[in-house]
């Protein structure tokens, strides 16, 4: 009985003495935490747990002293400012002290648990002067990585797709030295560890994005231009006006659509002078196998080029696809360089004899009087197209009015026309008792050729 008493009041005694041991060690470290930072505690984003006021300000004005900002810029370009290169400077109030005094160090097994975030009421010093100079150093402000914003444009033709697209603006590398001065002041002060030029907005801006309203309306507008499509008969050969050609024409100058006015008469020119016959110089083979220069007067296919060029700088801006013939002035008897065909009147004005063609074969022929040589009427010669066709004119000149049954002029006031007054024709009496510059013929053979004449049927007149 009394062996367990005494075991009784042993452990009490252990268990008391256990308890005081305890008791003790807690009160020591909470007397540590006292003068030392709780586990978990960050101040300035630096772990200061375990540590007293001196190694935690030691510590972060160490991370002070290595402090870099790295700088990132489009193109892959880096840089970055040190502390030493600008004098930089932390200077702290008694936050240290503060964050000590208000922990509950009879707390302290509670920290184990959470983390303890400080900030400091801190003052950063730096050198200004120094810091500009650092600046006008660096990578970015290298003429040689300085690469200026370009606009948005409309780029070239595309052949394939047949049309235009804009080109994205480029960014560039330029940047905005002021603006970036005082963004990097801001990122110093706040001892922030990088700094993207990007995301700052330093970099100077291009005046016209790919998203443009009126550069889309810009290539709205030549896009429909260039789908032109106009497919000429000119003068019975196809030629076609396309994108291919009507791209060279135009360009985008001061935000409008330019149409090279030069280009367009160029081509209308050159078109014209490729299928164009009028006034052209021919060899006539004669009824009787002779070879003579004959030169159109008012025959043959003549492009209206002014017309033409008008008309078709309004098709363009329509941006239609159309089948037309140009714009003539002058139109031979049928399309082609051989435009008088088969069918045509042979006026041999030396054998005072007239053949009529028809689709190669003669079908008539007739002595005539021609202009009277003698007194300076005589009938010019040349290649010419009939003006039109009148029964029962009056044909009207300075001294002389005359009325005819079959009127069929060719060169003004020149033409064809029965002369029942006369008894005879042919041989030489043009010579002498010629008429005013017109075709006299026989009644009967003036009306017969009257039922083959049509507008523009062709005359050839030649000695």
């Amino acid at each position: 009985m009394s062996n367990q008493k005494n075991n009784t009041k042993r452990n009490i005694i252990v268990i008391l003495i256990l308890i005081s041991v305890l008791i003790l060690i807690y009160i020591a470290i909470a007397l540590y935490f006292k003068t030392h930072y709780f586990y978990g505690t960050i101040i300035e984003n630096v772990p200061c747990g375990l540590m007293n006021q001196e190694e935690a300000r030691k510590l972060i004005e160490d991370k002070v002293n290595h402090y870099e900002l790295v700088l990132y810029g489009r193109e892959n370009i880096e840089d970055s400012i040190s502390a030493a290169e600008i004098d930089l400077e932390l200077h702290f109030d008694d936050s240290f002290y503060r964050i000590l005094s208000n922990q509950n160090y009879f707390g302290w097994t509670t920290s184990f648990f959470k983390n303890h975030s400080y900030e400091l009421s801190r003052d950063v010093t730096y050198n200004e002067e120094k810091l500009f100079d650092v600046i006008d150093k660096l990578s970015f402000f290298d003429p040689s990585n300085i690469r200026n914003p370009k606009d948005a444009y409309i780029g070239d033709y595309d052949s394939v797709s047949g049309k235009y697209e804009i080109i994205e603006e480029y960014p560039g590398t330029n940047v905005d030295k002021a603006l970036f001065a005082q963004q990097v002041k801001e990122a110093v002060v706040s001892l922030e560890d990088s700094f993207d030029l990007e995301q700052a907005a330093c970099y100077k801006k291009p005046a016209r994005g790919a998203d443009d309203r009126k550069l889309k309306r810009l290539l709205d507008t030549i896009n429909r231009y260039v789908s032109t499509k106009i497919i000429y008969d000119w003068n019975g050969d196809e030629v076609i006006l396309d994108g291919q050609i009507l791209s060279k024409w135009l360009s985008v100058q001061n935000n409008r659509i330019v149409l090279d006015e030069d280009l367009l008469e160029e081509w209308v020119t050159d078109q014209a002078s490729t299928h164009d016959t009028y006034s052209n110089e021919r060899d006539f083979v004669t009824y009787t196998g002779d070879v003579v220069k004959v030169k159109s007067s008012t025959f043959g296919w003549k492009t209206d080029k002014k017309a033409e060029i008008k008309e078709l700088e309004t098709l363009i801006r329509k941006g239609e696809t159309v089948e037309r013939e140009p714009e003539y002035t002058y139109r031979g008897y049928q399309k082609g360089q051989d435009d008088m065909g088969d069918s045509y009147v042979e006026i041999n004005l030396s054998a005072q004899h007239l053949y009529l063609w028809m689709d190669g074969e003669v079908i008539l022929e007739t002595d005539f009087v021609s202009g009277n040589m003698s007194n300076g009427n005589a009938t010019p010669p040349g290649l010419f197209g009939l003006t039109y066709k009148q029964k029962d004119a009056v044909l009207r000149g300075a001294n002389y009015t005359t009325p005819v049954k079959y009127w069929m002029p060719f060169n003004g006031n020149v033409g064809m026309h029965d002369a029942s007054w006369r008894k005879s024709f042919g041989g030489d009496i043009y010579l002498e008792n010629g008429s005013h510059g017109c075709i006299n013929l026989p009644v009967k053979m003036a009306e017969e050729i009257y039922g083959y004449m049509e507008k523009r049927f062709p005359i050839v007149c030649y000695y």
